[in-house]
């Protein structure tokens, strides 16, 4: 299987704890699940 990420914005709200990321983009479960394994 192969993962395509498009550049997507990303951001860091840190005002939360913990800090929670934020991408905006076409990103599912299984695109965060592969890129964990990567």
């Amino acid at each position: 299987m192969t993962t395509t990420v498009t550049p997507a914005s990303a951001t860091l709200d840190t005002t939360r704890s913990p800090a929670c990321l934020h991408i905006a983009g076409d990103w599912t479960l299984a695109n965060y699940t592969a890129l964990k394994r990567s």
